[in-house]
């Protein structure tokens, strides 16, 4: 086995802090790495490797850019593997966190969904809740959906409810 992570590591631009990883199984029969990063100009990121074990190919398959402020204050504890879309039978990536200085109030999720090559997320902002516009599509409802229950679970956790 190549050194993978080593050759995902040498890619990541610097200054760029790991603080998480997961590496799972796609049901393509691939393998992905799932990177929670955090950088001084960006803050926290979510980075997409795809690693092919017949080839030794390692590449850059998605990443979140900069995250909205609603992301802002978060941990690795909020990253996680979560069963969000039905439409396979892995894993999909999940981060969380909430606005500095206005955490019970607007906060956000993102799950990375493998089997759809893409991420969706949903924030709240001062009780205006906003989704992907991509979730409006019906072949994304379980999605949609899950992303609906968790800003439940998170309102109640910030409220102590």
């Amino acid at each position: 086995m190549p050194p993978v992570f080593s050759t995902i590591f040498a890619q990541l631009p610097t200054g760029t802090h790991i603080c998480a990883t997961y590496v799972y199984p796609t049901f393509s029969g691939s393998t992905q790495v799932a990177l929670l990063t955090a950088t001084e100009r960006l803050g926290w990121g979510v980075r997409i490797y795809d690693y092919n074990s017949k080839t030794g190919e390692i590449g850059l398959h998605w990443q979140s850019g900069k995250l909205p402020p609603e992301f802002g204050v978060s941990s690795a504890a909020h990253f996680r593997l979560v069963g969000a879309d039905i439409l396979h039978d892995g894993e999909d990536i999940e981060f969380s966190g909430c606005m500095q200085h206005d955490c019970p109030e607007s906060y956000a999720v993102l799950v990375y969904s493998p089997s759809r090559h893409r991420a969706f997320h949903a924030i709240i902002t001062q009780g205006k809740t906003r989704f992907s516009p991509e979730l409006e599509k019906p072949e994304n409802k379980v999605v949609k959906d899950y992303l609906s229950a968790r800003l439940l679970k998170m309102q109640e956790d910030y409220r102590g409810s």
